[in-house]
């Protein structure tokens, strides 16, 4: 019996990003995935209505979630950051889902501002190097 999957019929969607620095440490990302709900207890870096994959590295970050609203409708969410203003402790940051975010905190390796870079987001690759 052929079905289609949830990746096939998902509609796919940049989660909107929302950053706020918290001293010289730490900056909170709060990435907007309409319909993402956390769970009632136990391990708050899985949603309760779907997939979540978050990855850190030193320069960079990657989310790809995958929500089920309805019981035919999916949103797959997609946001990465190639190259952020400073090198964060990749294995220190930290995520976890709150209802309808996905709550980053990236911790900074040197203390610092990230305030006179991101004017234009998180991303600082030169256009050219960043995809779509």
């Amino acid at each position: 019996m052929a079905a289609s999957t949830e990746t096939e019929t998902a509609e796919l969607r940049h989660a909107t990003a929302v950053t706020s620095e918290e001293g010289d440490l730490l900056v909170k990302v709060k990435l907007i995935t309409k319909g993402i709900v956390p769970p009632l207890l136990g391990n708050k870096t899985k949603p309760a209505n779907g997939t979540l994959r978050v990855s850190f590295s030193p320069w960079g970050l990657n989310m790809e979630a995958l929500v089920k609203v309805s019981k035919e409708t999916s949103l797959r969410y997609h946001y990465a950051v190639k190259k952020l203003p400073s090198e964060i402790d990749h294995n220190a940051s930290t995520y976890k889902v709150k209802k309808d975010m996905v709550v980053l905190k990236l911790i900074k390796k040197k203390a610092g501002s990230w305030v006179p870079n991101i004017g234009r987001g998180l991303e600082q690759a030169e256009s050219d190097d960043v995809e779509g």
